[in-house]
This record gives C-alpha cells, structure tokens and sequence, in this order.
C-alpha cells in the first residue's frame, strides 16, 4: 500500500494539467479578485450617506408640533450622524423638478391631518439610506403622537417649551448594533466559492488516479489489476494520495488568500483546516466514483463543478441573487450540492456566533461523501479481472 500511495502522489505530481486546475486556478482567480475588490472600501460601503431632502414649508408643516426642531437636529452639521441636508421648496412642482433632474433626492410634505408624507426618488428604492430616512420619519411621527397623547391628559404641557423640546430631541434615536461577529463585506463570499470550486475541481485528482488503476486504461492498469495486491488495498492507497495531493492544493490556496490577498476567515483558522480536510476528502470520494468510469473525461467534470459553482455564488450579484433564491426556496436542493456546503461553512465560521452552522455544513459534506465512497467500492469490486 505505501509503494502504491507513493507511485500515485508522484504520478499526480507530475500531471500538470491537474495542478493548473486544482493549484494555479484559485491562486490566480484569487489574485483577479483581489484586483477588482482593491478599490472597493467595504466597511464604508455600509456607511449612511446624507438624504439631501427638499422641505416645502406651508401651513401644515407649521402646524406639526416638533417638526422644524427635528430636522434641524438632524440636519446639523456638527451632528454625530447627519441624516438630511435640508433644501427649502416653493411648491410640490418645483421639488419634484428638483427630484428628477437630481439635485435632491426627495422631498417632505405635511398632509392636512398632520402627517409628514416623505417622497423619494425611484433610484433612492431599496437603498440603506432610504431604509434610515423612513425610520426617521416612523420615529418622528410616533413620538408626535405621544406628545398630542400627553397634551390631551394635561394640557398645560403646551404652554412649556421644554416639554416640546424633550419630545423633538428624542424622536430620533439610533444605536449601531452588530448582528454578525465581523462587519459584513460582500467580496468574502466570492472568495469561500472560489474555495468550493477549488474542492470541486480536486475531484479530476481521484478520479485520473483511480481511473488509471482500471485494467482498460493502460497496459499498467492492467498489470495493477493482475497483481496480488487486493483491490480495496489500491483503491485505499490510491484515495489516499489523492486525497493529499487534494488537501495539499487546498491549503496552499486557503493560505494564498489569507496571507497575501487579506481574506478575512474570522479568526477561525483552524475551523477553517477542518473545512478543508472534509472538503478534500469529500472531493476524493466523488472523484474516485466518478474514475472508475474509463470514459468520463476531467473536462465533465469541470463543466459540472462550473454548473454548481452557479448556486454558491461565484459568478457575481445576479448569481449571488439566484443561490439565495434556490437555499430559501429550495433548501433540500442547495444542501445537495457539495460546493454550497464548502462556501457555507467558511460563510457560517465569519458570521455567526455559534458553530452549529459550521457543523450543520460539515456533517452535509460528510453525508455527501459517504454515499459515492460505497459506490466507488462496489464499482472496484466489479472490475476485478475475474469480472473483465
């Protein structure tokens, strides 16, 4: 079994077609990506940037209690976060003029009942800023009611300016909150699917090494099947090499990303080993079934790991869209796919707290890799020279 893991390791070694794939492939994508993300500041790419807001001041906006104070609290430059830069409007026509051609990127109104109305440009939809400029407004018109609430049991609050006061500074009160162990930043998940591609591309290692252990393949093959060895010792030693040809590439790319691009893994680097070492064994094992078909090609293989490198996310925001669509919809589905475990456990390890994420993607992986070792087994059983 040594000699035979030791020829193996030596004749991967020598297949410079596998080590572009499995190698060179991530370590230079890699480098394209970090290329592209150089540029990118993440952290502020979830800063709040100031609405600049048309105000049109008539007789309902009078009329609010607290609502000039607030912006203006808002709206100060010295403030610790200023949400609006206020812009006043004659009339309804000419903000909206304003709006279309760009120079704000909305406006205020104050209905007859009191009620502030914010319109907002359709470009401003679905952005960070408009998600922040309602909440304002939400938490304004709360506290608006609360105040008309305390007036109407004691009346004489409304002769004191303070009382208006303590209502208009605390309609608006924010606390940054982190519900993840990292900042979020959107170049990371290219990177872990690059990771799962990788994996998936150390599949063509197993499967050339234990595709040259057939008998049909070559006149070696064919002694290897004729010889005394057993075949479950050649098909262990042969996983074996293949798995730590596999498991070697994998670390030297995980390394590249972490040293050299800054890839950030949340401090779990050895959680991150354990990833890998599943990652490669379970690449081993759905490579060795796949070799003991003679005439399946690495360019199959390939085009397949391309295939389910769509649903982790590889390939950019649209793809991104349609794996998150296809883990909540179909979860079943996204939890078969060997790749989406890989780019998921390095996913779960930056994010969440708790490992148990991470562990739900690495018993997936195991449940994977479990079910094409049998197969691979019973496919080598049966082509054993009595069967040929």
């Amino acid at each position: 079994m040594l000699s035979t893991f030791k020829t193996t390791v030596l004749s991967l070694v020598r297949d410079h077609a596998l080590l572009v794939w499995t190698l060179l492939f991530p370590i230079i994508m890699s480098m394209v990506f970090g290329l592209m993300f150089s540029s990118l500041q993440e952290q502020d790419s979830y800063a709040f940037d100031t609405v600049h807001l048309g105000i049109i001041r008539d007789i309902d906006f009078d009329a609010a209690p607290g609502l000039d104070q607030m912006l203006d609290a808002v709206s100060a430059e010295d403030a610790q976060t200023r949400y609006f830069e206020l812009t006043d409007c004659a009339d309804v026509d000419e903000a909206t003029r304003l709006t279309n051609d760009g120079t704000i990127d909305g406006y205020l109104t104050v209905s007859s009942d009191g009620t502030p109305e914010l319109h907002l440009a359709t470009r401003m939809n679905g952005t960070y800023a408009a998600s922040i400029s309602k909440a304002v407004m939400d938490s304004y018109v709360r506290t608006a009611a609360e105040y008309k609430e305390a007036i109407s049991q004691r009346p004489e609050l409304a002769a004191d300016p303070q009382a208006l006061a303590v209502f208009s500074t605390s309609a608006v009160s924010t606390t940054q909150l982190s519900v993840t162990r990292t900042a979020p930043q959107s170049s990371m998940r290219y990177y872990y699917a690059l990771l799962g591609m990788a994996a998936g591309m150390a599949a063509m290692i197993a499967a050339e090494a234990v595709r040259r252990c057939q008998a049909t393949t070559s006149p070696v093959g064919a002694r290897r099947v004729m010889g005394g060895i057993p075949r479950w010792k050649v098909l262990v030693a042969t996983m074996g090499a293949s798995w730590a040809c596999s498991m070697a590439c994998l670390v030297v790319a995980f390394c590249f990303m972490r040293f050299v691009i800054g890839v950030d893994f949340g401090g779990r680097e050895g959680w991150c080993l354990v990833a890998l070492v599943l990652s490669a064994a379970m690449a081993t094992c759905v490579g060795a079934f796949l070799g003991t078909f003679v005439r399946l090609h690495a360019g199959i293989i390939s085009g397949l790991t391309c295939l389910l490198s769509i649903f982790s996310g590889l390939y950019g925001p649209g793809v991104q869209t349609l794996s998150d669509t296809v883990a909540r919809t179909f979860p079943w589905l996204s939890a078969m796919n060997p790749l989406w475990q890989i780019s998921h456990a390095f996913f779960s390890l930056l994010y969440y707290d708790s490992l148990r994420p991470f562990a739900a993607s690495c018993l997936g992986l195991v449940a994977i890799s479990v079910p094409f070792l049998v197969l691979a087994v019973i496919r080598m059983r049966r082509q054993r020279y009595e069967h040929l």
